[in-house]
């Protein structure tokens, strides 16, 4: 009995000696960048550690670890790898590098909507008395950071327009104008509305303008590339609705604007009865009877 206690005991010892907590990892993290003598300025954390240099962190418990960098002598700094995950028995990797902070940005100016061998005329303006011209496309770079302001004249019979101007140029980043030339207009636009009628009844419009131009419309419409000149707009009367006119006519039309002219329509009620019939028509102060014989206006009851 003494005997299997005894083994007993050293088998319950065996066991809690085997139970040992997991084997530790490492991590390396690598420092480039910096001049020979400039201390970097990295933590580890945890267990917080600082780094000045490129370093092996041995006997770490596995697990997730983070890795921040402070700029340092006007060396701005970048972090890859972290967070680092240890592995026991592995090392990881994490690296910190080191480079110059910026001190200028860049300006890209497209210009679009010449046709090819044609150049731009863009004039880049900012501070300091900076000024560039620019023909085509193109990113100026190594920009003092502050207001630039890009203004472009007519190239040719093409008329220029800029958009993101003035731009804001900001250390280690790119600013972006655009300027885009197109042909200027030679023609405008008339809108023609249509009120009053209901459902899909069509209208029946006619618009006459200069060199004879004539287009016939059922509904509202905007026509487009019209001469520039006076436009008549001219209603007609369909079933059951009287065209009362056409406000805005006639219209003006300009380059590269668009006239507008609204036509308007009145519902006449029809009351219809077959021939020989009898109807009552009621008005205010007398009561008759009238024998309709065809179709008849149904005047309102007041």
């Amino acid at each position: 009995m003494a005997v299997a206690f005894r083994v007993a005991l050293v088998a319950v010892l065996f066991c809690a000696c085997s139970e040992t907590t997991p084997s530790p990892g490492s991590l390396t993290v690598t420092i480039s960048g910096l001049p020979s003598g400039t201390a970097a300025d990295v933590t580890v954390t945890p267990p917080g550690q600082h780094l000045t240099a490129t370093t092996t962190i041995g006997n770490l418990a596995p697990g997730a670890y983070t890795i921040t960098a402070a700029a340092v002598s006007g060396y701005a700094a970048t972090v890859t790898g972290s967070p680092a995950t240890v592995v026991a028995g592995q090392t990881a990797a994490a690296s910190v590098t080191y480079a110059l902070a910026a001190t200028t940005g860049s300006l890209t100016v497209s210009v679009s909507g010449l046709p090819g061998g044609t150049d731009g005329d863009v004039t880049v303006a900012g501070p300091g008395g900076f000024s560039q011209h620019l023909a085509a496309t193109q990113t100026l770079s190594a920009l003092t950071p502050g207001s630039y302001t890009v203004t472009a004249q007519a190239a040719g019979s093409y008329q220029a327009s800029v958009s993101g101007s003035p731009a804001t140029v900001t250390a280690g980043q790119t600013a972006s104008a655009a300027v885009t030339y197109s042909l200027p207009p030679t023609t405008g636009s008339l809108s023609v509305a249509v009120t009053g009628l209901s459902g899909a009844i069509n209208a029946d419009i006619d618009v006459a303008g200069p060199a004879s131009y004539s287009h016939h419309l059922t509904a509202a419409a905007t026509l487009t590339g019209l001469a520039p000149g006076s436009y008549t707009i001219t209603a007609h009367d369909i079933a059951g609705y009287t065209a009362t006119g056409a406000s805005g006519s006639p219209a003006t039309v300009v380059v590269g604007q668009t006239a507008s002219a609204t036509v308007t329509t009145r519902y006449t009620f029809e009351f219809v009865t077959p021939i020989g019939a009898v109807a009552a028509l009621l008005g205010p102060g007398f009561s008759q009877t009238r024998e309709l014989t065809g179709t008849a206006a149904m005047p309102c009851l007041p």
